[in-house]
């Protein structure tokens, strides 16, 4: 990808990240979020360990988020797993799979993301 693609890719990846994952989490009234535990994976890395509490309609949710550490004034959080499954790996072969499905075109990944953002 060129500076200008990436740039886009960017943009249109944050919106659709918070889209999907506040479209879940508003399936929660009131979500909750209870932190377990934290473990410094190395310099750079920290897990935190957290449950979205469960509701009279909804299960509990283990969620757990991989933060980058290495600038402790500005932590990143870098994947959630949630339930076991990494979001950032699930987003990687999505994104992948779409982009080799059309030719290996970019503009197709930036296509579906508008029209998911919608």
């Amino acid at each position: 990808m060129n500076e200008k693609q990436k740039e886009e890719y960017i943009i249109l990846f944050e919106q659709y990240f918070l889209k999907t994952f506040s479209s879940r989490l508003a399936e929660y009234s009131n979500p909750e979020i209870e932190v377990n535990s934290k473990k410094k994976l190395n310099e750079k890395y920290t897990m935190v360990s957290s449950v979205l509490v469960a509701t009279e309609q909804r299960p509990q949710v283990n969620i757990d988020w991989r933060i980058y550490t290495k600038n402790p004034d500005k932590p990143l959080i870098r994947d959630l797993i949630i339930e076991g499954l990494s979001l950032a790996r699930t987003q990687k072969e999505e994104f992948s799979s779409i982009i080799q499905t059309n030719d290996g075109d970019i503009n197709a990944l930036f296509r579906t993301l508008r029209e998911f953002i919608k």
